[in-house]
């Protein structure tokens, strides 16, 4: 019975039914506690994390808490603690925490850099930020290597938490730990909080602005990279400072922020999408509000024709692997 199952799990996911494909795991373990270690660990971590990836967290979690210590893996409680959508409720990133405390307890495994992580970007996200810090000091104690990702989970907790300024405070003292800034740092500290008053003089926007505009010169003194992540946040928050901008201003912006073509990008196919896309959302809309229908006409055909191109560049890359 054990080979069949995988097959018949497989075929559920394909139509998409990972809560059946689930309980009915499940329901066989349940009922055959024999075909616990006959099942290969390499198939339930891949059901585990197809469940957590649909925010199916909770069956994600039955499925590890059935099976035998013997036979668990790492890999299965990692695929356990992945969050994968911004909102996914506090009540399930909760539950991913006590992945972490089984894990620790465990007889036979033990929690590596990247559970370290996982486990920092879950506290991170409840906004735990003493126990990111305290986790991330004794994975020091423990003689963990840190990564830049780690350092960079570190960083990404203070700013959204504490500020900007406390983000840039800190950095330094990352940094002589053997931190690498990257693309990704000048994008947490551009999206960090900011601690803005009320005054007379200024509004917020005003200040906002200001700050932003701070950070970016900040950035650029001490030669910290950029990525299309950052382009897409600069876009972003130039045209939060108006309610709408002239055609002019949108026209200046397209030039600075888009490439002439697109077709020699270093992107690939998920990534080319993920972040051109509402980079030209953004700018069409910002057409729109201006009374520009005919440029953000002329706008969207842009993005099929550059968008079909990048396509076709791609199915040549795959056929020539």
């Amino acid at each position: 019975m054990a080979p069949v199952i995988p097959i018949l799990v497989d075929a559920l996911l394909r139509l998409g039914s990972i809560d059946l494909a689930a309980t009915f795991v499940l329901d066989t373990l349940r009922k055959h506690p024999a075909l616990n270690k006959k099942l290969k660990p390499a198939f339930l971590h891949r059901l585990m994390r197809t469940c957590a990836s649909h925010q199916q967290l909770s069956r994600a979690h039955d499925l590890l808490a059935e099976l035998s210590p013997c036979i668990q893996t790492l890999d299965q409680f990692k695929a356990c603690m992945v969050v994968w959508d911004r909102r996914t409720p506090r009540e399930s990133l909760h539950v991913a925490c006590t992945v972490w405390d089984a894990l620790v307890c465990h007889p036979h495994l033990a929690p590596d850099e990247e559970a370290y992580n996982l486990y920092i970007s879950l506290k991170s996200r409840l906004g735990h930020l003493g126990d990111v810090v305290k986790i991330f000091n004794n994975m020091g104690r423990l003689g963990l290597k840190k990564s830049d990702k780690t350092y960079g989970l570190l960083l990404k907790a203070i700013g959204h938490r504490q500020g900007v300024s406390p983000a840039w405070k800190v950095l330094p003292k990352l940094i002589t730990q053997g931190y690498m800034p990257n693309a990704y740092t000048s994008n947490i500290l551009l999206s960090s909080k900011v601690d803005l008053s009320y005054s007379g003089t200024r509004s917020i926007a005003e200040q906002h602005e200001e700050l932003f505009i701070s950070t970016m010169q900040e950035i650029d003194s001490v030669n910290l990279k950029f990525d299309e992540v950052t382009r897409n946040l600069v876009v972003r928050e130039f045209l939060r400072r108006a309610p709408s901008h002239s055609k002019e201003q949108i026209q200046s912006l397209k030039e600075k922020a888009l490439p002439p073509s697109m077709y020699n990008t270093d992107l690939d196919r998920k990534d080319f999408r993920r972040f051109r896309r509402p980079l030209y959302s953004m700018l069409c809309s910002a057409f729109q509000r201006a009374g520009c229908p005919d440029d953000a006409f002329k706008l969207k055909e842009e993005w099929k024709r550059e968008s079909q191109r990048a396509r076709a560049k791609f199915e040549l890359m795959d056929r020539a692997c």
